[in-house]
């Protein structure tokens, strides 16, 4: 696992704090649509039906161009709530943490255009957009930025993507196990039918 030197700026720099339930969800809205060229997220935790609305701007930001790229811990979802937002050209990737050699991927991270960043301790779920006390700064730098893009093309590259193998092993023993009670329902049928 690449190990990161922490980074010292002395620079005047522009930080807007975030508060949820109070502004997360304008504050996330407002960075995704101005984004230009990319939006690299990391999160722990992130159901695109529970946040529609981030979810639908990430989908309206890939059509317009930009190079949208999910991370996720794959130990908290499964691929298939991801499919709709792949599909429409937005990359993203279930990383296990133990394939960077680490014991959890905790981010709770946004990186637009490498020149601004939010991080925060807010998970993208309906409780902490709307009910949880969550707090986080929008940095808006393009050192910093660029620091945390490293990072997450670090984490991007250096992560085997579990979601569609995970997904295809999932459909696959979902279909085996229809198959196989269909093929046991039909005995039984055959063995009612059968003369006494």
């Amino acid at each position: 696992m690449k190990r990161f030197e922490p980074l010292e700026i002395e620079e005047n720099i522009t930080i807007t704090p975030v508060l949820s339930p109070d502004n997360t969800l304008d504050s996330m809205v407002r960075l995704i649509r101005n984004a230009r060229e990319s939006i690299y997220m990391e999160q722990m935790i992130f159901d695109p039906y529970d946040v529609k609305t981030i979810s639908m701007e990430l989908l309206n930001a890939s059509k317009r161009g930009v190079d949208v790229r999910i991370i996720i811990n794959s130990r908290y979802t499964g691929f298939e709530r991801y499919m709709a937002l792949r599909d429409h050209g937005v990359k993203v990737k279930l990383i296990d943490p133990s394939d960077l050699s680490l014991s959890n991927i905790h981010v709770k991270g946004l990186i637009v255009d490498n020149s601004t960043v939010l991080i925060s301790s807010i998970n993208l779920d309906y409780a902490s957009i709307y009910e949880n006390r969550e707090a986080g700064l929008i940095i808006e730098s393009e050192r910093i930025a660029t620091y945390f893009s490293k990072v997450f093309l670090n984490d991007w590259n250096g992560g085997y993507d579990h979601g569609m193998e995970d997904y295809k092993n999932h459909v696959l023993l979902i279909t085996l196990l229809c198959i196989t009670f269909l093929m046991i329902l039909r005995g039984r049928i055959r063995c009612s039918r059968s003369p006494r």
